[in-house]
C-alpha cells in the first residue's frame, strides 16, 4: 500500500476541480472481504483504475466524509451546493442510513426520506443493498457497478458509485459519489 499526499487543482474528466490538500490511498490489488472462507474467491468489481475519475470519485468521497464528521447534517447545504461536491449535473452526493433510507441526495432532494432497500436497477441488481453493505466490508468502503438514469433521463446507464461509510449526527451511513461511462 502506498499513500500519496496532494495539493492541487485537478483538470479532471468532471471539469476543473479545486481539491484542499488530501490523502489518497492507492491499494494494489482486491479482494472479496465478505467471504470468511480461506477458499479463493473472485474479486469485487472495481472501475478500471486506468480512469482518472477513480481517485478523483475517491477523493470527493473522503473530503465529504470529513466534512460530515466535523460538521455532521448541518453541512448538507454546502454538499448540495458547492461545486466541489457537484462538478457536474450527473455527479454529486447522496447518504444513506444503513437501513437503506435515503438521508440526503443533492442530485434528486425528491428522493429523500425514501426507503430503498430491495430496490433494483434495470438488470434485477439490488444496488441499494450493495452500497448499504460497504459498511459490513473490511475497509468501510467500496465500489458498485450498476445501470441507472442519468439525472433527468429515464433509459439506465453503467454508473460506477464509491461508498464510505461515516457517522453523521449519531447516525450510522454510507455516503457516495458516483460517474457514468
Amino acid at each position: 500500500m502506498m499513500s500519496m499526499m496532494s495539493s492541487m487543482t485537478l483538470a479532471s474528466p468532471f471539469g476543473k476541480c479545486d481539491c484542499p490538500a488530501f490523502r489518497v490511498m492507492i491499494r494494489g490489488g482486491s479482494f472479496d472481504d465478505s467471504n470468511d472462507s480461506n477458499s479463493p474467491s473472485p474479486p469485487p468489481p472495481t472501475p478500471p483504475a486506468t480512469d482518472p475519475r477513480v481517485l478523483i470519485t475517491e477523493a470527493l468521497v473522503r473530503s465529504a466524509v470529513s466534512l460530515l464528521l466535523v460538521e455532521g447534517s448541518s453541512c448538507y447545504p454546502t454538499l448540495r451546493s458547492s461545486q466541489k461536491f457537484r462538478p457536474q449535473s450527473d455527479v454529486y452526493v447522496f447518504i444513506y442510513d444503513l437501513n437503506g433510507t435515503v438521508l440526503f441526495n443533492a442530485g434528486s432532494p425528491s428522493k429523500e426520506g425514501h426507503n430503498t432497500r430491495g430496490l433494483t436497477d434495470t438488470s434485477g441488481f439490488a444496488f441499494h443493498d450493495a452500497l448499504v453493505a460497504a459498511a459490513e466490508s473490511k475497509l468501510g468502503e467500496k465500489w458498485v457497478k450498476y445501470d441507472w438514469p442519468k439525472p433527468g433521463e429515464s433509459e439506465a446507464s453503467r454508473k460506477w458509485t464509491f461508498a464510505k461509510t461515516v457517522e453523521i449526527d449519531g447516525i450510522e451511513a454510507v455516503v457516495m459519489i458516483g460517474f457514468y461511462e
